[in-house]
């Protein structure tokens, strides 16, 4: 992860769709 590359602000915006995309990929899991 470039967490040091991306600024304060970024970081926020990426952390909903990083924890989006964890659920999906555990729904994906579940279903597999």
């Amino acid at each position: 992860m470039n967490s040091t590359v991306v600024t304060d602000v970024d970081e926020n915006n990426l952390n909903p769709k990083i924890n989006g995309e964890e659920i999906e990929f555990e729904l994906e899991l579940d279903e597999e």
